[in-house]
């Protein structure tokens, strides 16, 4: 039981929060003597006070339960989990302070039961919006997907993508999957440089239109690309494509920005082995700088390039 009471209160925080003092100033009586489940679930090992309070109440403990299950449906029909973690994150700050609780300051019995019924309210509320599909593209925070929410074609066919991916992926295992999704983020990204969508956060959606049918052929030609896999995930993730600047830079026999040498690729090894980057990480540099040797070399470059880095997995 203390083991899926503290996989809820992991999938609910996203992130470490600050430790707790159990009673705050004039409390009276801990408030673990409120709790009845407190000794049971073991809620002295968590630290926050929210959390201990979906640890120890019967009631809150079951909503965090049925909530934790709603935020991992979320999670499985999109893929970018970075942007959902964040997000969630954000609300539960926001309902703890609405709630009366702040930071790492206990909660006092007097105010136990009004905290409660808030909690409550506030998670009830947020299973029923997470339950909602349209709640994907209302929490976006991205130019881009402002742009794909407000037209419905766009909508649909970037949720299809989406499906295909995560069916993609859930094949893969480990930093694979890890990587695969990486790589998701970064075509998404390479999507919007090329609909020219970046760093217009306080521009007018009606003065982006014209970015739509680009937007509208990005997605098509993934989906096209994906559905040609026929389901094998490594005809899709894990390839080497070289991003532009470094084509335009071998092409000109001009270095790319930056630099990446064996004392870069020491590091991505120690971090491959430390689980933080992915084997295709290091692959796909290796071949990038074994392409660009290659092309300084036919062209006739009369100085050794220097390495820049690389934007892996773009397309």
């Amino acid at each position: 039981m203390r083991a899926i009471v503290l996989g809820i209160v992991a999938i609910l925080c996203g992130l470490g929060l600050p430790a707790l003092a159990e009673n705050s100033p004039g409390s009276g009586r801990p408030i673990s003597e409120t709790l009845p489940l407190f000794e049971k679930n073991h809620c002295a090992a968590i630290q926050h006070p929210a959390d201990q309070l979906f640890c120890g109440d019967p009631d809150l403990s079951d909503a965090g339960a049925k909530l934790a299950v709603a935020i991992q449906d979320r999670l499985n029909r999109i893929p970018n989990h970075r942007h959902a973690i964040a997000e969630n994150a954000e609300w539960i700050r926001d309902r703890n302070s609405s709630c009366g609780i702040f930071g790492s300051q206990g909660i006092s019995n007097h105010d136990f039961n009004a905290v409660k019924m808030c909690l409550l309210k506030e998670t009830g509320e947020r299973m029923a919006i997470l339950a909602d599909p349209n709640f994907d593209c209302l929490a976006t925070n991205t130019t881009a997907g402002l742009l794909i929410c407000g037209d419905p074609a766009l909508a649909i066919a970037k949720m299809e993508l989406n499906s295909h991916v995560l069916g993609l992926i859930a094949k893969l295992k480990g930093d694979d999957a890890k990587a695969a999704f990486a790589e998701y983020e970064r075509w998404s990204r390479e999507r919007d440089r090329t609909c020219n969508l970046t760093d217009k956060d306080n521009v007018p959606l009606e003065e982006l239109s014209s970015s739509e049918n680009c937007l509208a052929e990005h997605i098509s030609r993934k989906t096209a690309e994906i559905m040609a896999a026929n389901g094998d995930p490594k005809r899709i993730f894990g390839k080497c494509s070289f991003s532009r600047r470094l084509r335009s830079a071998a092409r000109s026999h001009q270095p790319a920005a930056g630099r990446v040498g064996t004392r870069s690729l020491e590091n991505r090894n120690r971090r491959r082995q430390a689980g933080t980057v992915s084997r295709w990480g290091i692959d796909c540099e290796l071949k990038n700088r074994s392409h660009f040797r290659k092309r300084t070399a036919v062209t006739g470059a009369a100085t050794r390039p220097r390495w820049g880095l690389l934007r892996l997995g773009s397309r």
